[in-house]
């Protein structure tokens, strides 16, 4: 039923009304402020406490709060040192001849023995006269901002540090290319003593550092398509005009929401890179030319050395043999031990012609010129199989009117050097030969099933102990415009895979 009484609403329940006297107004102070988390106390015009919360009895003091209240600082030494409670005191003292509040901040020693920073924030409350009758002091404990703060402060001294001492050229700059801050090693790169003197007199337009005006706008709009930081290499200008390489790497700095607020990064002087690369080229460029000269030179020397086998030793022996036959018809019936001897001695000298013409077709393969490079690799196969005992197949496609008769020779030499370092290392007991043509290049794989070796092992060895084979190998690809790798593990065989490109492709020979 609803209350007839319109003012019975207001009526306060027993509970209330014991709140509403001293004692009840009393406990509920308390119980407020031991609700509050951060420490709280008051003290009258003496200086002795006439309250405080649970944080501050607990936290600060570590006493309980009869054993605070109604005494002062300085009759508590056993958590208040003496020269403490004196700095307390004046404090106080000020507070209370001047009125109005007092802030500030102080390391205190808690009840657990760890000294902590706390914010004072103390007022005075007055009497009923309007006279200051005692201090209340709250205190936030600021421990772990005052540790952010110093962790800050050294994490801004150290890029500080890193930012003036650094030897990149560091730099902050709108997109309109008003130049906002640089390091002394970005002045020094571009001719300036002092940051300041760059921004003087570049620092208004930032295309003035740059040798062609309008690479600074194709650099803005990399790094504004990228979500990322962007290298690039750029010529700029230093102060008396001479151009130098710099790679530059620039971002876009952005707020919470997205927007652009600036761009940052730094340059890199790479022009002393730059020349020790482009004298590395030079000098890459003239050891593959000594080196095809080389074996250029090579070659024409074993087509001497060929010729002078065929013609010299070659026609020597065939006399000889001739006159061997001349002397064995000469010999009599009955002087059939002589007639076996010269039969012996033939048979050896044509060994020695056939292997003399082996010899001479290995140091020049002149049957290149009747046979062209597809029929010369498969007489090269058939050799290989009769002399090293190796089993050999060959898939092949017809590559002769693709290369020239010099291409022709270094894509032979290239076969041989594979064939004989598999006889003299693998240990394999056959060998594969592909050879397939494409529209843009040939492709040639030679594979065993030998015993192995470790690539990068043998590549990294001193020159001095890592023989020619490979060298030879690697400079006759490059010759051929081509590329050359080597594939094998101990145990698993190898793969000599080349690639020869069709058009295009300029051989040194």
């Amino acid at each position: 039923m609803p209350d007839k009484n319109p003012h019975s609403r207001f009526r306060a329940p027993e509970t209330a009304a014991r709140a509403n006297r001293p004692e009840g107004n009393h406990i509920l102070m308390e119980t407020i402020l031991d609700t509050i988390p951060n420490p709280v106390f008051y003290k009258d015009r003496a200086g002795r406490y006439q309250g405080c919360n649970a944080a501050f009895a607990r936290q600060i003091l570590g006493l309980p709060k009869e054993a605070i209240i109604g005494r002062t600082l300085f009759e508590l030494p056993q958590v208040i040192p003496g020269h403490l409670a004196e700095v307390y005191a004046r404090q106080d003292a000020v507070l209370l001849r001047e009125s109005g509040t007092q802030f500030y901040e102080s390391e205190v020693q808690c009840a657990d023995g760890v000294r902590r920073h706390f914010f004072f924030n103390k007022a005075t409350f007055m009497d009923t006269k309007g006279h200051p009758a005692g201090i209340v002091g709250v205190m936030l404990n600021i421990t772990e901002r005052k540790q952010a703060e110093e962790a800050l402060r050294k994490s801004e001294e150290r890029f500080r540090r890193f930012f003036e001492d650094v030897d990149l050229g560091i730099f902050q700059s709108t997109e309109e290319g008003v130049i906002l801050n640089v390091n002394p090693a970005f002045a020094r790169m571009f001719g300036y003593a002092t940051p300041s003197e760059l921004l003087a007199a570049a620092g208004h337009d930032a295309t003035v550092l740059y040798v062609n005006t309008a690479d600074r706008a194709r650099n803005l709009r990399r790094i504004a398509a990228s979500s990322g930081p962007v290298k690039i290499e750029t010529l700029f200008r230093r102060r008396d005009g001479a151009p130098f390489a710099g790679e530059f790497h620039a971002w876009n700095v952005k707020d919470h929401e997205g927007r652009f607020l600036y761009l940052e990064g730094f340059i890199d002087d790479i022009t002393e890179r730059k020349h020790f690369e482009e004298s590395l080229r030079e000098s890459e460029t003239r050891l593959h030319f000594l080196s095809s000269k080389l074996l250029v030179t090579q070659e024409e020397e074993r087509r001497r050395i060929s010729m002078e086998l065929h013609d010299d030793f070659g026609q020597n022996l065939a006399a000889l043999k001739l006159q061997m036959l001349s002397m064995a018809r000469q010999l009599s019936a009955r002087q059939t031990h002589l007639k076996e001897e010269c039969h012996n001695a033939l048979a050896f000298i044509d060994r020695i012609i056939a292997g003399i013409r082996r010899l001479s077709r290995a140091l020049s393969p002149s049957v290149i010129q009747d046979l062209k490079l597809c029929g010369t690799i498969q007489w090269m196969l058939r050799d290989f199989q009769k002399y090293a005992a190796i089993e050999t197949h060959l898939k092949m496609d017809d590559v002769d009117p693709l290369f020239s008769s010099d291409q022709q020779i270094t894509i032979y030499r290239i076969l041989q050097e594979a064939l004989h370092n598999i006889h003299k290392h693998a240990g394999a007991r056959s060998v594969a030969l592909t050879i397939k043509r494409s529209a843009r290049h040939v492709r040639i794989q030679i594979r065993d099933d030998g015993r192995g070796f470790d690539v990068d092992r043998a590549l990294n060895r001193h020159v001095a102990d890592r023989g020619l084979g490979l060298a030879a190998l690697e400079e006759r690809s490059h010759m051929l415009g081509g590329e050359l790798a080597i594939i094998s593990t101990e145990g698993n065989g190898t793969c000599v895979d080349l690639t020869i490109p069709i058009s295009g492709q300029e051989g040194v020979l």
